[in-house]
């Protein structure tokens, strides 16, 4: 980030999250540039950058109890 904010200092950047659908959307319709997403690409029009393979992990502080914490993914309807 500090690489991207030194040579591009005008650009102006925003983090969202989402859905992977939702992100894939938004990409379509040319609201974001560049995302995010889980899993591989089901369109071809959209062009892998970069794939990271990696372990989702659910982390807590050691001896404490953490309550009423959760995770969720939206449900699309």
């Amino acid at each position: 980030m500090q690489q991207l904010h030194s040579d591009f200092p005008n650009m102006s950047l925003e983090l969202i999250t989402n859905t992977t659908r939702e992100i894939t959307k938004e990409l379509l319709d040319y609201k974001v540039d560049i995302a995010f997403i889980s899993g591989m690409p089901k369109s071809s029009d959209l062009m892998i950058l970069n794939k990271v393979d990696e372990d989702i992990v659910i982390v807590e502080p050691d001896n404490t109890n953490a309550p009423n914490v959760f995770l969720s993914f939206k449900e699309i309807l």
